[in-house]
């Protein structure tokens, strides 16, 4: 625990005096952005698929999509980033959303599949280059002490921006296709589908337009606004080569256990909110909508309790948290695990808030103490665990099919939680900012 009375000066100073307040607030903008097009996107499959041609674009597909460019494009964008710097891989990754955003309007209007899997594409590859050149930056806008305050803090209106986003999506379709559930691919009434080509298609692809544009903007902004050059200021010498920064991360017991936490976490949150409808309509015998109202609530609970969390770090260490959201992570899933009705459901809900601070920290502690070049590549790294989401959740349907219960399944987020608690106990005990 740290002293409530003390303060930790450098939250947007760096060393030098120089002010990170501005670069920081961009940031900000820029996640919360970023995360209204993701959030619709996320809900596009399953709120047009019926009534506009994205049947060949399962939730799975665009699901896919994501995963897959977190993991090809994660790492070129960090080379990029050391050929250059920060800056410039944060403008080229807005570049791209903005394009994929813009993409959203002729490919929704014109309901083309292809156009439709194309500006998917593109959102998806200018997210991964964004997370893979904001995080590490945000870490070094200040004291090394607030790093992870100002990452959660960031992360946590990136959350907000796709909750928001979310929200958006939902409201696009009239209320009796989400009571019917919008599943790809199934038939609905020609009524039905004539609303939402007629009011929904086109508010969503303004709503495209709208975010693309807020995002182009910030491009400019970006391209002429001062950005401290962090990775000149923190690093003095001969530069190494990518290839031993890799090298020395794989060497690095503490990096690699940090990726392979991170993996879990991204798989533990992946499958909790991909069966939280299905266990609230088994659970309580609600319908498709009732399921998808809980999945909401996990989702605005996952929100507020990020930002919390930010606010608890002043006071208590990154790790110590860790520790004490994945213990009350296990207990509650042990309860979705083995008890039921509104308990399984309410524990379910609580699951999500215990998740909120997990996978920026995470990112924060397995990043601390590196170089400022290992850090680029280290970054990437992280981004790229985010391939747990699909290979975790894979593996929990498993489990729901052997035991034809999708309550039991959920011992394999217990398990992810467990080993995130682990890796949080024995980053408290480091040393804070201790270099490798």
């Amino acid at each position: 625990m740290r002293n409530r009375n003390s303060t930790d000066d450098g939250m947007f100073m760096l060393g030098s005096g120089v002010s990170t307040r501005r670069p920081f607030l961009l940031i900000v903008l820029l996640f919360f952005f970023m995360g209204v097009a993701v959030g619709m996107t996320g809900a596009l499959p399953a709120l047009f698929g019926r009534v506009v041609k994205l049947s060949d674009t399962p939730a799975s597909l665009v699901r896919m999509l994501f995963y897959g460019s977190c993991l090809f494009f994660a790492l070129p964008a960090a080379l990029f980033n050391r050929r250059f710097c920060y800056r410039r891989g944060l403008a080229l990754g807005l570049a791209v959303c903005a394009a994929g955003c813009l993409l959203f309007y002729p490919a929704l209007r014109t309901a083309g599949s292809a156009l439709s899997l194309t500006a998917v594409c593109l959102l998806a590859v200018g997210y991964s280059v964004l997370e893979t050149s904001a995080n590490p930056y945000l870490l070094s806008l200040g004291s090394p002490r607030t790093a992870l305050r100002r990452l959660n803090l960031a992360q946590a209106f990136g959350s907000a921006g796709a909750a928001a986003g979310l929200l958006l999506g939902r409201s696009f379709t009239p209320e009796s296709l989400h009571a019917a559930g919008a599943s790809a691919g199934t038939v609905v009434e020609s009524g039905v589908a004539a609303s939402v080509q007629a009011a929904g298609v086109p508010a969503a692809a303004l709503t495209y337009v709208g975010t693309g544009v807020v995002l182009a903007l910030l491009f400019a902004v970006l391209r002429r606004a001062r950005m401290a050059r962090i990775e000149e200021n923190a690093h003095s010498g001969q530069t190494p080569s990518a290839g031993d920064s890799l090298r020395r991360l794989i060497d690095d017991r503490r990096y690699m256990s940090g990726v392979a936490a991170q993996f879990l976490c991204v798989g533990a949150q992946t499958g909790v909110w991909s069966y939280a409808a299905r266990v609230a309509m088994e659970q309580t015998g609600r319908d498709e909508a009732g399921g998808a109202f809980v999945s909401l609530i996990s989702v605005l609970v996952f929100v507020a309790a990020r930002f919390c969390f930010a606010v608890l770090m002043r006071y208590v260490r990154p790790g110590v948290l860790l520790v004490y959201a994945s213990i009350a992570a296990v207990c509650l899933t042990g309860l979705v695990m083995f008890s039921g009705g509104m308990i399984a459901v309410t524990a379910l809900i609580a699951v999500s808030a215990c998740m909120s601070p997990m996978v920026p920290t995470l990112f924060g502690l397995t990043c601390e103490g590196l170089s400022a070049e290992d850090a680029k590549i280290g970054g990437a790294g992280l981004v790229m665990a985010v391939l747990g989401g699909a290979v975790m959740t894979a593996l929990q349907g498993v489990i729901a099919d052997q035991t034809d219960s999708i309550g039991y399944s959920f011992v394999i987020p217990a398990f992810c939680f467990v080993f995130v608690g682990c890796y949080g106990w024995y980053a408290a005990r480091l040393p804070e900012g201790e270099r490798r």
